[in-house]
C-alpha cells in the first residue's frame, strides 16, 4: 500500500492546493506534486519553509525524506 505523504495530508488540512503550495514556497506545483509522491527530495532551505508554512514538525518532515534501510 502506497504511504500517504505528510506534505500532502497537512497541504489538504490546510485547504491548499499543490499550486497554491507552491505559490507560497516560490516553487511550481510540479514540483510539490514530486516531493509529495517521493520523486524529488526538497532542498534543506524549502523544507524548512514547508515546515513554517504547513505546521509540521521539523523531525517528521526530515524522516518524510529519509533514505529507507
Amino acid at each position: 500500500m502506497p504511504r500517504i505523504s505528510i506534505i500532502r495530508t497537512a497541504r489538504a488540512k490546510l485547504g491548499y492546493t499543490q499550486k497554491d503550495l507552491g505559490d507560497l514556497m516560490n516553487k511550481s506545483a510540479n514540483s510539490v506534486r514530486a516531493w509529495e509522491s517521493g520523486i524529488h527530495v526538497p532542498k534543506v532551505t524549502d523544507i524548512i519553509k514547508l515546515q513554517n508554512i504547513l505546521d509540521i514538525p521539523l523531525d517528521d518532515l526530515m524522516n518524510e525524506f529519509k533514505e529507507e534501510e
